[in-house]
């Protein structure tokens, strides 16, 4: 209920331009979800849930049995064939009824047609599609409960067809063309883009879908085409955009460059456990090859619609380096005594006992939760608090000293660069939201998946032996972002935090004294 509230909205620099009634359009910025109200035209970006509420999750169908030793099998659902016909459901948002909830559900058969071909059947469509191809968006309506439907979106991408069949289908997004809830302002705006750039587009926050390729379901070259297809759906929004916007605030987020440093650095990287020569002379330009199409797009742009009186800013949060080894943060605290277990995980967990299933709480002081986090068991606070106020400075000296002194037995370097505490980088009121200590880790190292879940797996240094290779959070000294502009700066050291007043004071608008940075112009 409260991801929904729009009190909970940030302000962003278009709600103050748009309040003035200054023309302000936004497209896919982060956190933009919910939309919220006000005047300026915005498409929200990062923070999109699929249909179903969620971050995103891809089904798998498979004629193969699962292998439930390998990570993703939950995700597959079994076809049984009879002839050349499979009959199963694409399970859809959960509905409420007098006998409890259960997930909506709709019907998809599949037909083999030769070695490589498959039809198939869903929604009243039926769809030809051959192996290594993606279909086109597929729409599918789902019950919602109470004489209600709720509209979404799927791609099929088909992985094989024999001996074994294998069809991965993308987690079910918002149709833009009928939104099940709103991800536009106003609220027709997901619909005008649809229309007027060839029909529906990925809406989900993060659309390049990692985990199948992870997981293994997807190769490489599928991944690529998965990006490729959402920058080409980028490119036409931004035209439209562009096109139909005379004089304001227009602001625009192209990030299928992040997911595909992360899929794609461990082919610049030499020293990375899946490093092979071949998949650098294959892949190992990628990263290169998305760069130059972006400054493409910016060129163009320039070209097009920047003259001497526009403010053209061009800036990224992060830059990014190697992820070679995983940090399972909370079994460093175990060993250094700051966290104590009541047993240890079960050898077959992945996730090493999430959500702190095994901890100790009476004998645990500090504990690790999300990527780079340490808080304290503080009492008062965590329910099981032990820590005093009075304890709260020497542990986290200790913690401190530990952490930045700690080494890689198989380099002798540092695993981590910095420890800042709390105090030291957060202001106001979030400092009492925040952790008591924020890691730093150096180049090569990271915290683990399951360290961010409130994980204890064995081992405090792992390989990462994912194709989620390349990464940024690590210390912010190792990964600065950068700004372009065409108008001189003020500042050496530009911030993300000036962005906004700077924007505000290029319309002529003095920058709210709430504002942490200052204008740079």
């Amino acid at each position: 209920e409260k991801m929904f509230d729009s009190t909970c909205l940030h302000k962003f620099f278009w709600d103050y331009t748009a309040k003035a009634g200054i023309d302000s359009t936004s497209i896919r910025w982060p956190l933009t979800f919910p939309p919220g109200k006000g005047s300026c035209t915005l498409l929200s970006g990062l923070g999109v849930p699929d249909i179903k509420g969620g971050l995103g999750r891809y089904t798998f169908f498979s004629s193969a049995k699962p292998d439930k030793s390998k990570e993703g099998w939950e995700k597959i659902i079994q076809l049984s064939f009879k002839g050349n016909v499979a009959k199963t459901i694409i399970s859809g948002p959960s509905i409420s009824g007098l006998t409890g909830t259960k997930d909506s559900a709709i019907q998809l058969e599949v037909t083999r047609v030769g070695d490589n071909k498959l039809f198939l059947k869903v929604s009243g469509k039926t769809i030809e599609a051959e192996a290594g191809q993606w279909t086109d968006w597929v729409s599918m309506e789902f019950s919602g409960g109470a004489l209600r439907k709720v509209s979404g979106i799927g791609r099929f991408y088909i992985v094989s067809v024999k001996p074994e069949t294998g069809i991965y289908l993308s987690p079910l997004q918002v149709n833009p063309l009928d939104p099940c809830f709103v991800i536009s302002r106003r609220d027709d705006y997901a619909a005008e883009l649809a229309k007027n750039i060839g029909g529906p587009y990925h809406t989900l926050g993060i659309p390049e879908d990692t985990k199948p390729v992870n997981e293994g379901v997807l190769d490489d070259d599928a991944f690529i085409s998965m990006c490729d297809d959402i920058m080409n759906e980028r490119e036409k929004m931004l035209e439209y955009g562009l096109n139909n916007f005379k004089e304001g605030v227009f602001s625009f987020v192209i990030d299928t460059t992040d997911r595909i440093q992360h899929m794609f650095w461990r082919f610049l990287d030499k020293e990375h456990p899946l490093y092979t020569k071949e998949g650098e002379k294959r892949y190992g330009g990628v990263i290169r090859d998305y760069y130059k199409r972006v400054d493409k797009i910016v060129g163009e742009v320039v070209s097009g619609h920047v003259d001497e009186k526009t403010l053209l800013i061009i800036c990224s949060d992060h830059g990014f380096t190697n992820f070679r080894k995983s940090v399972h943060v909370n079994r460093w605290l175990i060993e250094n005594g700051f966290m104590a277990l009541k047993s240890e995980p079960d050898p077959d967990d992945r996730d090493g006992g999430a959500l702190f299933r095994n901890v100790d709480w009476k004998k645990t002081s500090a504990y690790s939760l999300g990527f780079s986090s340490i808080y304290l068991n503080l009492k008062g606070r965590e329910s099981n608090g032990i820590v005093e106020l009075g304890e709260v400075k020497g542990l986290k000296d200790k913690i401190q000293k530990g952490l930045t002194t700690f080494l890689d037995s198989k380099t002798n370097g540092r695993v981590v660069r910095n420890v800042y505490r709390a105090e030291d980088i957060y202001s106001g009121k979030y400092v009492d939201n925040s952790p008591e200590l924020i890691i730093g880790f150096e180049s090569g190292y990271r915290i683990s998946w399951q360290t961010a879940i409130g994980g204890t797996p064995n081992g405090v240094l792992v390989p990462n032996n994912k194709k989620w290779s390349g990464d940024h959070i690590v210390d912010p000294e190792i990964v600065p972002g950068v700004l372009f502009s065409n108008v001189k700066i003020k500042s050496v050291a530009p911030r993300g935090v000036d962005i906004a007043p700077t924007v505000l004071t290029a319309v002529g608008i003095k920058p709210d004294k709430s504002m942490s940075g200052k204008s740079l112009i």
